[in-house]
């Protein structure tokens, strides 16, 4: 995917997720720490975030999802915001809600391209 379509993702899917107001820069990175497709690090008082999402994820991945989903599911994370206290209930919380943003954005992004597996596109 070039980076020009993948603004345009970015921009629409804003929209789409009523986050007109903030402000995110998005960008298609090589390489991310851990076994992560994508990070998003947000600020909810100014309502700015900074998305990264790998280019290409690797093929050993048991699940490979399109570029777009993991954008999708980046930007839920300016929706709900996580909080991760160090205790063993934050992070059953945040481990649950973060597999409720990946269920939202597999949705989502299903609705748009009427699909239905996630590895019916590996591009």
């Amino acid at each position: 995917m070039t980076d020009e379509k993948f603004q345009e993702l970015l921009k629409e899917w804003k929209h789409r997720l009523c986050l007109d107001g903030w402000i995110i820069s998005a960008s298609l990175v090589e390489t991310i720490e851990g076994e992560l497709a994508g990070d998003c690090n947000s600020n909810f008082v100014n309502k700015t975030a900074a998305i990264r999402v790998l280019r290409k994820m690797p093929k050993e991945r048991v699940t490979v999802f399109p570029i777009e989903k993991v954008l999708i599911h980046e930007l839920l994370h300016c929706k709900f915001m996580s909080v991760d206290n160090g205790s063993m209930e934050s992070r059953f919380f945040d481990e649950m809600q973060h597999q409720l943003l990946e269920d939202m954005a597999y949705a989502l992004w299903s609705a748009k391209y009427k699909k239905e597996r996630p590895n019916e596109d590996k591009k």
